[in-house]
């Protein structure tokens, strides 16, 4: 699914559930608002829930030492971050998982 696709979907879920009839633009607008508000989320806590969807975390990794695979020289592999995602029972429920 993409950005388009998903601001497609919401547009349909709500003029088809008697929501208001918001532009292309507005529904835009307020996906990448929800996004910002995540990644502001990971950010600030490590953390985002969703109850019925999931949660995503902040995995760290510490720096540790490593070997060039091409030359064996040791070499340092530095500390990173990245986020992690774990579906909610729902989900993988509904996913057949």
């Amino acid at each position: 699914m993409t950005r388009k696709d998903l601001i497609e979907t919401i547009r349909r879920q709500l003029d088809e559930g008697g929501g208001p009839e918001l532009s292309v633009g507005a529904v835009g607008k307020v996906v990448d608002a929800v996004f910002a508000a995540v990644a502001e989320g990971l950010r600030r806590e490590g953390r985002y829930v969703h109850p019925m969807f999931g949660s995503f975390t902040v995995q760290v990794t510490q720096a540790r030492p490593g070997r060039n695979p091409k030359t064996g020289e040791a070499i340092e592999i530095p500390r990173s971050e990245t986020v992690r995602f774990k579906p909610a029972r729902e989900l993988k429920a509904s996913l057949g998982g």
